[in-house]
């Protein structure tokens, strides 16, 4: 048996409440309504309480549930007995004298079960009084069965031996004692001549009944006739009433075994069962009715048989009774059973068998709470403590220890100085020894603990807790404050918190939408697939990110960026999602802006460079898809810059918004129209069927432009050059369409402008020569490859040389001489003219001081490119040469293209300007060639005026050409302008030009351009060197 921790308080609580036992059990007899006399059955109650508590005392003393309950029992039946003798009861005569023995037995153990609700035990102490009790009258009820079993047992064998030796002798009874209704029997039988047996029974005077045996037997004749009877008179009076006694024994002994429920086997030495009681026939793997007579191994499995047949010979050996227990699984449950084994005599034993299933398993779970108990102790994560009174530690778990940063020998019997404060929350600060310091939240409970006054402390370190309110409030405050929206809701998506930037911005109040949906912010602008995704990623326990176009409470709608986030508890399950939203919608308004400025034109509203790309991307994978194919129109203005700097840029501005215009009237809606930056535009013309389409086209556009352009009060003419490229004809990409197309467009207009040219194989060859020429024209003027050649101009009244043009000349060893129709305008296009036009300027001016040095003072003309009066360092450029040379300004004379007239820039007019107040003289070069008007020759400073060789080369069989020339001299004289006429070739175009009155005069026919050295070998000779 499990020893008992503390049974004094049961043993006090018996000790002082005797008394009340004793009303109590009377009380109990009192509801009881059965055959017994009332005041007998009181009367035993009450001797039998004081005996009973005195036996439970001395077992609680002796820490037992009496085991050997033999002594005490004898003694409380000495007092029952006591009871019966005082109420003059023959105890021989009360059959009933066992139950009634039990049943006052049994209200006594409900009595002491009873006492145990007079204090407030711990529910620990009260499960452990009411075990004791339980197994205290279990133990002694099995003893009384057993003790009068076996008394019973024993007065049988010697009642019957006392009945059947015992001779009465009733040979001298009275006969009279016959009765009527005998001698009526036997004068029947006489008459029938046959036997007669009677049994009868009478009462004589002394009372006493007596029962005979009357046997009559007829006596005959030999010749069968009846001549009277032989009567025999037995006295049975003995043998009757021992009968009598034997049935009313077995009587008793069945009801003994009737009430007893535990399982009884008698059994010999040799382990025989010779007799059983059984009320649960299952009990035994032997059928009942086949346990007689075989030994108790058969009747048990194996290793139980063996246990109590070792037990069996144990008593026999020993005289002493022995309990023993076992298990056996019963219908897939495992039962538990007791075995008392007690001498019957000195062969037989008697073997009480008990389930104590309910016991065990009552045993079992309590132990099972204990080790519960005892691991949730030792691994509760709060701390435990058990204080005193004076608040001495009396018990540490693991987690105090860890606590307080001490172990637990350290802290068991210490005053920590701990506040009692009971069944209240309070918090204390805990140094532990490493100088860190704890915030615990305590509670403190009165216990009992050993049988006194205790406190149980349960301390939760708070220290992170605390950090983490802190951080929770400025995490409030900071979600409060936040410039963004920030939302919260349920797994199901209901609003549990929005802070006021939400409110601010929506116009919903928080009492408004918590237990709503978000859905109610819907504008119907976003798409459900878009929901579906956003549910979808959240559900799988992904971020989601994204942007909704959200409608405010007043119907404003508004956008927002959300991240919405799944927050998952320690198991990894959603409960919550949170979204973090920003108001874009002024960002997006932006990014409208932004995006339409990166795809768009801001002057025109036309797609730019980038996004005409993209659309020719798209209608190349297209047509490649329906094997069609898609035109490419590059567009270049001409004369516009000359609108864009003689009106300025705001009639620029307007000019190119009106060609948009009419190029976007030119063309289907499918087509588009793009303007690539200054005045170059592209068009893309997508599922074309027939290449020879795109002619129309182009001349439509080129006949739109044809026409007028007011811009405001002023009136422009221009023209276009267009390229034309094809897919998949001359190219399968982007940048080869857009290469060749411009090919085109710069060969066109190379050729005239105002035409359109498709793009060939052979502008390809010609587009690469113009890339190699560019490349090597970087480098030729470092490798000197570039040098100067002077043509004279000869005075032709006097024909005498009066000064030189100065030409550019390229001589690379790859290419060979380089024709300054191609070179210059590339570098005209790329810029080296500049570097290339000081150079020449450096040059001429050199050259001057050497003809003065050889005594032929004449001026030297160069030409300026319209490129470098872009250049803010000319006139510095100009002036260092002159000084450095030490030559004057009227040296150097300056040739201006008509180019440059078109243009009529500020810039250009004045550093004409200044040049002109500097002395510089001034021409205006290849005259008749361009389109300006004759006002630009009264508009700018010039002294001369060089007649175009076109003119010259047509005047002797053109009578419009010679016409022409003798106006343009005429013309000339009258604005006081010197005429210089070119390419002179034959004394027939001298003379015609001598009889005009033209003043000057350069050609081949005087010479042709010279080298530095022959040219001034040519001055000292002053004649034509040999051709």
């Amino acid at each position: 048996m499990p020893v008992i921790k503390s049974l004094q308080p049961l043993s006090e609580l018996i000790a002082n409440h005797n008394n009340w036992l004793i009303d109590q059990v009377v009380e109990d007899i009192r509801q009881i309504h059965d055959s017994y006399d009332q005041l007998t059955l009181t009367e035993a109650g009450k001797r039998a309480i004081p005996k009973l508590s005195l036996i439970l005392i001395d077992a609680i003393e002796n820490h037992s549930h009496l085991q050997n309950p033999s002594p005490y029992l004898n003694s409380l039946q000495t007092a029952i007995s006591t009871t019966f003798k005082s109420q003059k009861l023959d105890r021989q005569k009360d059959t009933n004298h066992l139950i009634f023995v039990q049943k006052l037995i049994k209200l006594c153990h409900q009595c002491y079960l009873k006492i145990l609700n007079l204090e407030n035990f711990s529910q620990e102490q009260y499960q452990e009084f009411r075990r004791f009790i339980n197994q205290f009258f279990e133990n002694l009820e099995i003893e009384l069965y057993q003790q009068n079993w076996i008394n019973h047992l024993a007065l049988e064998q010697e009642k019957k031996r006392q009945i059947y030796h015992q001779k009465i002798d009733l040979i001298n009874e009275d006969i009279e004692e016959i009765t009527d209704k005998v001698l009526s029997q036997w004068i029947v039988a006489l008459q029938i001549q046959t036997s007669l047996q009677i049994k009868y029974g009478n009462s004589p005077s002394n009372k006493k009944r007596i029962r005979r045996l009357n046997q009559s037997i007829t006596e005959k004749e030999l010749s069968g006739k009846s001549i009277g009877y032989l009567n025999n008179l037995t006295d049975m009076t003995e043998q009757k009433n021992a009968e009598e006694v034997t049935t009313h024994i077995n009587q008793e002994i069945q009801a003994l075994f009737d009430a007893f429920p535990d399982i009884l086997f008698r059994i010999n030495d040799q382990g025989i069962i010779l007799d059983y009681k059984l009320q649960e026939q299952q009990l035994l793997s032997t059928a009942p009715e086949e346990v007689i007579g075989k030994s108790i191994q058969e009747v048990f499995p194996e290793p139980i048989g063996n246990q109590l047949y070792e037990g069996i010979q144990q008593v026999l050996l020993t005289r002493q009774p022995l309990s023993l227990e076992y298990s056996l699984n019963i219908e897939d449950k495992k039962r538990f059973f007791e075995a008392r084994i007690v001498q019957l005599n000195q062969t037989e034993i008697i073997a009480v068998i008990r389930d104590i299933s309910a016991r065990k398993h009552t045993e079992l779970a309590l132990r099972e709470s204990e080790e519960r108990l005892s691991t949730i102790i030792s691994t509760n994560p709060n701390g435990l403590l058990i204080l005193d009174r004076e608040g001495k530690v009396l018990f540490v778990n693991p987690a105090a220890e860890i606590l307080f940063g001490r172990p637990k020998k350290d802290l068991m019997g210490q005053i920590l100085g701990l506040p009692i404060i009971v069944n209240n929350y309070s918090e204390i600060e805990i140094l532990q020894p490493t100088g860190k310091m704890v915030i615990a939240r305590i509670r403190q409970v009165k216990i009992l603990w050993e049988e006194k006054e205790a406190f149980l402390a349960s301390l939760v370190d708070v220290t992170d807790l605390k950090g983490a309110q802190k951080q929770l409030k400025i995490l409030k405050q900071a979600t409060e404050q936040s410039p963004v929206s920030v939302i919260i809701t349920d797994a199901e998506g209901h609003i549990e918190y929005v802070n006021r930037k939400f409110e601010k911005l929506t116009g919903y109040t928080r009492q408004e939408v918590i237990g709503k949906n978000p859905r109610l912010l819907k504008s119907g602008k976003i798409s459900q697939d878009q929901y579906k995704q956003l549910w979808r990623t959240l559900t799988s326990g992904q971020e989601w990110h994204g942007e909704f176009h959200n409608q405010k409470k007043n119907g404003e709608l508004f956008w927002e960026s959300a991240s919405i986030s799944p927050i998952k508890n320690e198991e990894g399950v959603i409960t919550h999602f949170i979204a973090i939203k920003e108001d874009i919608t002024r960002r997006k308004a932006q990014d409208r802006i932004l995006a339409y400025q990166a795809n768009y034109d801001a002057l025109t509203g036309l797609p730019n460079r980038f996004l005409a790309i993209d659309r020719l991307k798209l209608a190349i994978l297209q047509a490649e898809r329906q094997e069609q194919r898609v035109a490419v129109m590059f567009i270049d203005l001409d004369r516009f810059k000359n609108v864009n700097d003689t009106l300025g840029h705001e009639y620029g501005d307007l000019l190119l918004k009106q060609v948009a215009e009419r190029l976007k009237k030119c063309l289907r809606k499918s087509d588009t129209v793009a303007r690539l930056g200054g005045d170059e535009f592209l068009i893309i013309i997508p599922n074309l069927k027939q290449p020879s389409h795109c002619k129309g086209i182009a001349k439509k556009i080129l006949s739109s432009l044809e026409k007028p352009f007011n811009l405001l009060e002023e009136e422009a003419f221009i023209s276009a050059s267009i390229g034309i490229t094809l897919y998949p004809d001359d190219g399968d990409d982007v940048n080869a369409l857009m290469r060749n197309a411009d090919t085109a467009m710069y060969l066109g207009k190379r050729g005239g402008r105002n035409d359109f040219k498709f793009y060939t194989l052979g502008m390809n060859e010609t587009n690469r020569t113009r890339i190699i020429i560019e490349n090597l024209l970087h480098q030729a003027l470092k490798k000197k490859e570039i040098y100067l050649v002077y043509q004279p101009i000869m005075e032709l009244k006097t024909e005498k040389v009066i000064g030189a043009e100065a030409l550019l000349r390229w001589n690379n060893p790859q290419l060979g001489q380089v024709s300054p129709d191609q070179f210059i305008p590339i570098a005209e296009e790329t810029g080296l003219i500049n570097q290339l036009g000081a150079w020449v300027i450096s040059q001429a001016c050199q050259e001057v001081v050497q003809w003065k040095a050889q005594g032929t003072p004449i001026s030297v003309a160069v030409n300026l490119s319209p490129r470098q009066f872009r250049d803010s360092k000319l006139l510095k450029i100009i002036t260092d040469a002159i000084a450095v040379n030490g030559i004057t300004n009227h040296d150097l004379e300056l040739e201006i293209t008509e180019k440059l007239l078109l243009e009529d820039s500020p810039g250009s007019q004045g550093i004409l300007s200044q040049l002109h107040q500097m002395n510089f003289p001034l021409s205006i070069d290849d005259f008749g060639t361009g389109y300006s008007a004759l006002s630009y020759l009264i508009k700018f400073p010039f002294n001369r005026l060089k007649i175009d060789r076109s003119f010259i080369t047509d005047m002797t069989h053109s009578q419009k050409a010679m016409g022409l020339v003798k106006t343009i001299i005429a013309m000339s004289h009258g604005l006081n302008l010197q005429v210089i006429a070119e390419g002179v070739e034959t004394s027939e175009q001298l003379n015609s030009l001598k009889s005009q009155g033209c003043d000057y005069a350069q050609g081949y026919f005087f010479s042709r351009p010279l080298t530095g050295e022959e040219f001034r070998y040519y001055l000292q000779l002053n004649k034509n060197p040999p051709s």
